[in-house]
């Protein structure tokens, strides 16, 4: 997805090759090549860009230059955005690998903080509600980890994997898995799961949702 920064349209396409657009004229204010082929949308916060690529690597870079900050190795490639969050002390990156793995890492230096193990490939970004993170799966699982101490609070099973990013509104989260049904779940304190429920059910088993509800 576009990200808008400074003015600009950043877009980046599947070879790595990021572009900046002026928002106001449309011309060309930024190129810049990030070396790797990539899938996943990027997030920007304070000139520097944190972004996932498909050698498995997580990369922080500076802004405008692409000068190198830090970079972390997975063992899988990257199909999620990364997730930052300054809520949390320390302040936290969240993102999820084809190792099977949600891993927490330090957006200054790029340190391990801890690790999630699932069953499965993680394809969508990881959401907030208050301290606790929550992800889907390709092993079907909707999971929520304390931000952190990477604890696991609580997890439902869906009835197929999960493709996109969950979304948060308030206590509820809305979840769609590749079946294509569309789940409500309700949450409270300590990351707790009190309730759920199937809000749309597939009218058949190849109707899967690869997107994120809004």
């Amino acid at each position: 997805s576009p990200v808008v920064y400074n003015g600009m349209i950043l877009t980046c396409d599947k070879h790595g090759q990021m572009n900046g657009l002026d928002e106001e004229t449309g011309e060309q204010r930024l190129s810049l090549a990030l070396g790797s082929d990539m899938e996943a949308s990027f997030t920007i916060e304070d000139s520097t860009l944190y972004v996932g690529m498909l050698d498995g690597n997580v990369r922080s870079l500076s802004l405008p230059d692409g000068s190198e900050r830090w970079s972390f190795a997975t063992e899988g490639q990257i199909m999620a955005k990364p997730t930052l969050t300054s809520n949390l002390s320390p302040s936290a990156l969240f993102i999820g690998s084809y190792d099977n793995y949600m891993y927490t890492l330090s957006p200054l230096t790029g340190k391990l903080i801890n690790r999630v193990e699932t069953g499965n490939y993680i394809n969508g970004a990881a959401v907030l509600w208050q301290n606790y993170v929550l992800f889907g799966g390709c092993d079907s699982w909707v999971r929520i980890v304390n931000g952190t101490t990477g604890i696991p609070a609580d997890s439902l099973k869906l009835d197929a994997y999960i493709p996109a990013s969950p979304v948060v509104d308030g206590d509820n989260v809305y979840v769609a898995d590749y079946r294509g049904d569309v789940y409500e779940l309700t949450l409270a304190d300590g990351g707790r799961i009190t309730s759920h429920r199937k809000l749309l059910s597939a009218a058949e088993d190849d109707g899967g949702r690869l997107s994120v509800p809004v």
